[in-house]
């Protein structure tokens, strides 16, 4: 419970940051944008190949890894699962990457395109939070 209250707090206080302060670091663009929409449908509307999860996943994930920690928690996460999509020509189009503490509510789904750019992430609670990083 305490985890939790403190989860909520830091998500909070995050969100007011983030809103009022787009530089000082994640700032979310507008949900509505067309143009994030876009990128995330080419992202992973192709073919999904499950990855392993090794130190290559993890400097992989590092962009979405820095945000976990800085927007959910700053405790100890890992890498659930990962996806890499491709085209029928083989070229990687995107990645889903999934990211926990391990605690109830806590897993967070990224998605980068294929130039490894995080174009939105999806934490998965009882009040559901898209964040998006294009603009």
């Amino acid at each position: 419970m305490k985890h939790n209250l403190v989860t909520a707090t830091a998500l909070v206080i995050g969100f007011f940051l983030s809103a009022a302060f787009p530089s000082l670091g994640f700032a979310q663009a507008e949900a509505s944008s067309s143009r994030c929409g876009e990128r995330l449908r080419a992202a992973i509307m192709t073919t999904k190949v499950k990855l392993p999860i090794n130190r290559s996943l993890y400097q992989l994930a590092g962009v979405a890894l820095r945000h976990y920690r800085t927007e959910i928690t700053t405790g100890d996460i890992f890498i659930e699962e990962a996806a890499e999509y491709r085209d029928r020509n083989g070229t990687t189009t995107g990645y889903k990457i999934s990211i926990t503490d391990g605690g109830d509510e806590s897993l967070v789904d990224y998605i980068l395109d294929g130039d490894r750019k995080l174009i939105s992430a999806y934490w998965h609670n009882q009040s559901p939070l898209r964040f998006w990083f294009c603009h």
